[in-house]
């Protein structure tokens, strides 16, 4: 599995790689992962999925955006190929597109026809692009990153003690970001200072999930939530994953979600009862 997203009220998309393959799979569920279909990509993977709406869903093969909807059959491409490989696609409530690529990070304000660099550097990629309605959002590479007009500038938040791996923000100011060093950080004023969360069982901290202002899920050595906004944190009664932990979390509502995993048992998992030991899904 590849490119991965979902969007409620139960929308999911799947991409998946297959080296040597001109086509690969994609898996597409439109009732919160009970039952699945496939389609195929006309590229060698489904590397990034972005789902606006059911009637607008953005896949990437390495270089290439295509457009599509949630039936996934007919694929457009978007504008030019990028020069660097592509590693995350968001669009902003305004309707602006963002390309992060393990190079820069790319603006287009015209449907994806034509790109503007917004922040560059040789050695990280940009990922975890969160933009939020008032035009406030985060992404980072080597640093944490913000934005309060849409993407249009960006400003590098200045973070030391750790570098940022991975971000989970509610809002232009409340957020969790994962460190290179797999510990969890805490933020309350877009950036500005940092404490670190500490809970018993916590090691290896890679991935976070924001469902609201209250809950969040942690993927690290296990799988863990809190639901009161990171005061108490819950180990979740997961199946075993041999070692390998979510790296792509969504949930439907406080009850219904999906998970991917890769290495170990790879897979798209399911849970109905708020991750306390999901399903593997065929």
């Amino acid at each position: 599995h590849r490119g991965f997203d979902a969007a409620n009220p139960g929308s999911i998309v799947v991409g998946t790689y297959n080296g040597g393959s001109a086509i690969t799979k994609i898996y597409i569920s439109t009732d919160r992962g009970k039952h699945w279909k496939t389609e195929f990509f006309p590229a060698t993977a489904g590397s990034e999925v972005e789902i606006v709406s059911d009637s607008l869903v953005f896949i990437s093969s390495a270089r290439q955006i295509y457009r599509t909807d949630i039936n996934c059959k007919v694929f457009n491409p978007v504008g030019p190929e990028f020069t660097n490989s592509i590693r995350e696609i968001k669009v902003a409530p305004n309707g602006n597109i963002m390309v992060g690529t393990n190079r820069d990070l790319q603006l287009s304000t015209d449907n994806g026809q034509t790109w503007t660099v917004k922040l560059n550097t040789p050695s990280a990629s940009f990922s975890c692009i969160n933009i939020f309605s008032d035009g406030t959002g985060f992404t980072l590479s080597n640093d944490l990153y913000r934005t309060t007009d849409f993407g249009n500038s960006w400003t590098p938040v200045g973070v030391s003690g750790f570098t940022p791996k991975h971000s989970g923000f509610y809002d232009g100011n409340n957020g969790f970001v994962v460190g290179s060093n797999q510990k969890l950080y805490r933020t309350r004023n877009a950036g500005v200072t940092f404490e670190e969360v500490n809970f018993p069982g916590l090691t290896k901290a890679t991935y976070i999930f924001c469902f609201d202002s209250l809950s969040y899920y942690l993927s690290g050595n296990e799988l863990f939530s809190t639901y009161d906004g990171g005061l108490w944190w819950k180990n979740n009664e997961i199946v075993e994953l041999n070692g390998n932990p979510f790296y792509n979390i969504y949930m439907f509502d406080h009850f219904d979600g999906v998970a991917l995993t890769s290495g170990g048992i790879p897979g798209i998992w399911a849970t109905h009862n708020r991750g306390n030991t999901p399903v593997e899904l065929s």
